[in-house]
């Protein structure tokens, strides 16, 4: 599995918008930490790339990679990278289509 990594940290894809989750949408773990798909929304996210042009880009590339049924077909889609430190154990919480990072150490579990 290919990830993006700088400076001890791993990008993390998420939906950062209510009523469109990403991971939760298609459980696919190769799809949270996708370089190309980083790389798309660091672009959109520096202002060089405006948002239908990543949709565009986003379901190309899904399509390419035989994905095409994912979420793309949404009006709006909106995608962020968190960035997680290597090694560390997480989860992807979804509400209503919006996601975060849960980490390991911040979940109390109970022993019945």
């Amino acid at each position: 599995m290919n990830k993006v990594v700088q400076d001890g940290k791993v990008a993390v894809i998420l939906s950062n918008y209510y009523g469109t989750p990403w991971y939760n949408d298609h459980l696919d773990q190769d799809l949270v930490f996708d370089p190309y798909i980083v790389d798309l929304i660091l672009e959109k996210q520096a202002g060089k790339m405006l948002d239908s042009q990543f949709l565009e880009y986003l379901k190309a590339y899904l399509t390419d990679i035989g994905m095409d049924e994912i979420y793309v077909n949404q009006s709006r889609l909106e995608l962020t990278v968190e960035w997680v430190r290597e090694g560390s154990s997480f989860i992807i919480h979804e509400y209503d289509g919006f996601e975060s990072i849960v980490y390991e150490q911040d979940v109390r579990w109970f022993n019945a």
